[in-house]
């Protein structure tokens, strides 16, 4: 949605064209705990010289993820319905991290990881 910004009446404030105020966002609640939670539960198992390697692969793997999936959405919304792509986006979401989970914890709690010197 492509909203654009006039002044208000008396000059002080902007508004956005159909008059409401930007809503807060209560995403960001839910985000930056997993966020912390996520680099929490990735690092900490990291040797501490590789966790500066490790931390970095993690921003760089959500900022890829935000990258690709926020366009794709977007064709998602466009191409169905918001509703639609709701679902299709968490579904996506769930598998991934499905995925994620079986590479994870195949080789088991005994397996050998290697960090590079």
């Amino acid at each position: 949605m492509l909203c654009v910004i006039r002044p208000e009446p008396h000059g002080t404030k902007p508004a956005l064209m159909h008059g409401r105020r930007p809503a807060a966002r209560p995403g960001r609640a839910v985000r930056a705990p997993s966020l912390a939670a996520s680099t929490a539960a990735v690092t900490e198992p990291a040797p501490e010289r590789v966790r500066g390697l490790v931390t970095g692969l993690l921003g760089s793997a959500i900022t890829l993820g935000a990258a690709l999936a926020t366009p794709l959405t977007g064709l998602a919304v466009d191409a169905l319905s918001p509703a639609a792509a709701l679902l299709l986006v968490g579904a996506t979401g769930v598998g991934v991290a499905g995925i994620a989970a079986l590479v994870v914890t195949r080789g088991g709690a005994d397996r050998d990881i290697y960090y590079p010197a």
